[in-house]
């Protein structure tokens, strides 16, 4: 999801709801803690800081990216 967000195939928001489901409906099925960290932090892909302003932008989107790899590669 992360990189359809960054390859703007989905909004911040249909990004958000869809980790937002798994925050709050899927907890019980997630036992790694590095897809919890991603999901956790994509939830909140859609917030503003203003009207018109978002508080993350494509740097964000990459280091999540960059991270998440990470974490897969190194099965944290």
């Amino acid at each position: 999801m992360i990189e359809s967000l960054i390859t703007g195939d989905s909004t911040r928001e249909e990004v958000a709801d869809w980790a937002m489901f798994w925050v709050t409906e899927g907890e019980s099925e997630i036992s790694d803690l590095a897809l919890w960290g991603v999901l956790s932090t994509l939830s909140g892909a859609d917030m503003k800081v203003g009207p018109d302003e978002y508080m993350h932008g494509m740097d964000d989107f990459t280091f999540w990216l960059s991270e998440a790899k990470k974490a897969a590669a190194s099965g944290e």
